[in-house]
């Protein structure tokens, strides 16, 4: 159900951003003009995210294969669903603080007080709990195949949200840095899973 409910609210999401937020359109269109008119070219890409979301699921099909599940498993399943409603806060609080501020506010209150970027960093303890509840199921020699996959979606969704946190880190101190707003928020909240920056 947990990721019945991520997949969902992300589609969602997605949605209302094409549909009702012109920033969103025009960035998917310069998308569109940067891509390769031959879709066959565009094919290697989609694959690899299928690959990806195909990996992410691959901890499903362990823990919903045992009808009874220890406290640990429990407890990190219940922690999937904590990462992916913080990550749904986040986008909801961010996108009406924009709605009715404009593209330029900072999201500084509310999850945003101790989470500068909720929606990658739930997503990551979401991922990564429901990784941990696939291993602690144990029978790892029988289900050695879909822990493995469940290790490469792991290890590759953490890489694309600290990737992505590493860069919105740098926009919004590029951005925000000389403002007594933004160095006082820093202060107090965590930036999430990051790479280190390149010079």
């Amino acid at each position: 159900l947990a990721l019945l409910f991520y997949g969902t609210r992300l589609d969602l999401f997605l949605l209302y951003r094409e549909v009702c937020i012109p920033k969103f359109r025009k960035f998917r269109e310069r998308i569109e003009e940067k891509a390769p008119d031959n879709r066959l070219a565009r094919t290697p890409f989609i694959l690899s995210c299928a690959l990806l979301y195909a990996c992410l699921g691959a901890p499903l099909f362990v823990t919903s294969s045992c009808t009874v599940s220890s406290k640990v498993t429990m407890g990190l399943v219940a922690s999937t669903w904590v990462g992916f409603v913080i990550a749904a806060l986040g986008d909801l609080q961010k996108s009406i603080l924009k709605s009715r501020k404009g593209d330029d506010a900072l999201a500084t209150r509310g999850i945003f007080q101790f989470l500068r970027h909720p929606n990658f960093t739930g997503e990551t303890v979401g991922w990564t709990a429901s990784f941990l509840a696939a291993i602690s199921m144990g029978n790892w020699k029988q289900n050695a195949g879909l822990l493995a996959a469940s290790a490469v979606g792991w290890m590759g969704i953490c890489f694309v949200l600290a990737m992505a946190t590493t860069n919105l880190e740098k926009k919004q101190r590029e951005k925000y840095g000389d403002t007594s707003e933004y160095q006082e928020w820093v202060k107090g909240s965590w930036a999430g899973f990051t790479l280190n920056e390149k010079e």
